[in-house]
């Protein structure tokens, strides 16, 4: 049963995921809609919307729940300030689309994987490689 529909992306909706503390869910767009949109979980409505620059394949929010990465089809790796949208990091390039992006429990380092077949570890305050 439907409990609630969340509606603003344009177009199709590629990744999704729970705030860690589960008040908010964070959606990334595909396809004509490379927006970021953050969403509250109890009245729908969007609270808001980071501007994506590309494909987005996966969100992750760190466990304080401060910031929001977005792995890209063109390879990057992004993070956003949760609260106010600003973009914080760029990460360079894989060799290929991020598929998949999660945080260390500790929130200094995010992981990604992609079309390149490299599991690759990112310092989540600098962007560089681990």
């Amino acid at each position: 049963e439907e409990i609630i529909a969340y509606r603003g992306h344009r177009r199709f909706v590629r990744s999704i995921a729970w705030s860690p503390d589960g008040r908010s869910i964070v959606s990334g767009g595909d396809f004509g809609d490379s927006s970021i949109h953050v969403w509250d979980v109890a009245t729908g409505q969007v609270v808001s919307i980071h501007d994506g620059q590309y494909r987005n394949f996966a969100v992750s929010w760190s466990p304080d729940g401060s910031r929001i990465a977005a792995g890209n089809f063109d390879g990057t790796v992004q993070v956003w300030e949760a609260s106010s949208g600003h973009n914080t990091l760029v990460c360079d390039r894989q060799a290929g689309p991020v598929y998949t992006i999660d945080w260390s429990p500790d929130g200094r380092s995010i992981v990604s994987g992609g079309q390149d077949a490299l599991v690759t570890v990112w310092d989540a305050t600098t962007g560089s490689t681990l």
